[in-house]
């Protein structure tokens, strides 16, 4: 009877470890997609194929532009769920990091939280991203953090982002305005 006791138990402990694993697992997995978005929004230098879209010669065609712009943005599809993809594109959440005389070089990413919600299946994280921007002409580099609260579930076995919120850090809208002074 001890046997049989002992061998469930350690079973039942065995399978709580599993279980436990999954999550640690499935919660880096989720990390990794975020620092990769991360990654690739927060990295942009002057030759960035987005000050190209909807050029022709020196006007801008708004259907081109349009067509140039999904194009630009299919890159960060692979982050995305597809609905998720769509409202990323009709928000522009983009545009706030594409200036021509700019750069944006990431730095890092502090995890505020990480929640695992097993009813919905996903995960959510509340992060501060930090990065640097440099206007072109100015010597100056500003630091900058952006908060996000990306909400992530598990689609044909990947983690993608179903949602985001986003919180730009106000240093961003002074540093764009002062630049056209």
């Amino acid at each position: 009877m001890k046997k049989c006791f002992c061998l469930i138990l350690s079973f039942l402990i065995s399978l709580l470890i599993f279980l436990g694993c999954e999550k640690v697992s499935d919660e880096q997995l989720a990390q990794e997609v975020v620092n990769s978005y991360a990654m690739d929004l927060y990295n942009v230098n002057s030759d960035d194929n987005f000050f190209e879209i909807g050029k022709k010669s020196s006007t801008i065609d708004i259907e081109k532009y349009d067509e140039d712009l999904e194009g630009y943005l299919s890159s960060y599809k692979q982050y995305f769920t597809e609905k998720a993809f769509l409202t990323f594109m009709l928000n522009r959440a983009i545009v706030p990091y594409r200036h021509e005389n700019m750069t944006v070089k990431f730095k890092n990413i502090d995890y505020r939280d990480i929640k695992f919600d097993k009813e919905k299946n996903s995960i959510t994280i509340d992060c501060k991203i930090s990065f640097d921007s440099k206007i072109l002409n100015m010597d100056k580099t500003t630091e900058l953090k952006d908060r996000r609260i990306i909400v992530l579930i598990k689609e044909s076995g990947d983690w993608k982002i179903i949602s985001e919120r986003v919180f730009y850090d106000q240093k961003l809208l002074d540093i764009k305005f002062s630049d056209q002074h």
